[in-house]
């Protein structure tokens, strides 16, 4: 019985030569790694590819090769992108908390579409950007007699730091009708963070926390398997 031929089946050369072996002897030729297997059988009339696993029970070494690399490749996976989870959520906290910028969530539809409500916006203080026309700003509308009256998130459409800038939401018709200056104003938008303050909530923090701590038992499973 011969086996040639077979680097085009499964990548390798093997050469079988039995001169005793009768007519219908038939030999299944397995190669595994980490990308899988791939199985051969050999037979008087010639070559075949075939699972093997309808022929014989797998080898418990070649198993767990198998389980052991699709368990790394998992394990690295999820270690990669919690590690950059963490470095995220790390550099944005020390961002925020040293004062160099400010984090809030958009609650209305005043700026649709190009700024929605779940939003994130990240501003950056007026000493480190200066507010201009086309800026979206967040500043604070006051009353008359000053006392503070609501946070807005709009743009600026005209006017100047001095006078006072005119603003208006991208979604509304018509412009504010205060006109901060520079000092009214709390930030100047340096990026947004689409849809990320939706998880701020009760039921999507809940969410967060049982899914965390379902993928964190699946990695130690696998874990303990090695």
């Amino acid at each position: 019985m011969r086996a040639s031929g077979t680097s085009a089946l499964l990548g390798k050369s093997i050469n079988l030569v039995h001169a005793n072996a009768p007519r219908d002897a038939m030999a299944l030729i397995t190669v595994s790694n980490k990308d899988g297997e791939q199985s051969v059988l050999v037979t008087s009339k010639g070559l075949a590819r075939v699972d093997s696993k309808e022929y014989v029970l797998a080898p418990l070494e070649r198993k767990t090769l198998i389980t052991k690399s699709n368990g790394s490749s998992l394990q690295r996976i999820v270690s990669v992108a919690g590690w950059s989870m963490v470095t995220a959520l790390f550099a944005c906290v020390i961002f925020l908390a040293t004062g160099l910028g400010q984090a809030r969530v958009v609650l209305t539809d005043s700026m649709t579409p190009t700024i929605n409500p779940g939003d994130v916006l990240v501003t950056l203080p007026t000493s480190a950007l200066k507010p201009g026309v086309g800026d979206v700003i967040v500043y604070t509308a006051r009353m008359i007699d000053g006392t503070p009256k609501a946070t807005f998130s709009h743009r600026i459409i005209s006017g100047d730091g001095v006078k006072g800038f005119v603003t208006k939401g991208d979604h509304n018709p018509d412009p504010d009708l205060t006109q901060p200056v520079t000092s009214d104003i709390d930030g100047v938008l340096w990026f947004t963070i689409p849809w990320i303050g939706h998880l701020f909530t009760l039921r999507s923090l809940t969410m967060l926390i049982v899914g965390g701590f379902g993928i964190w038992l699946i990695v130690d499973a696998l874990r303990d398997e090695d």
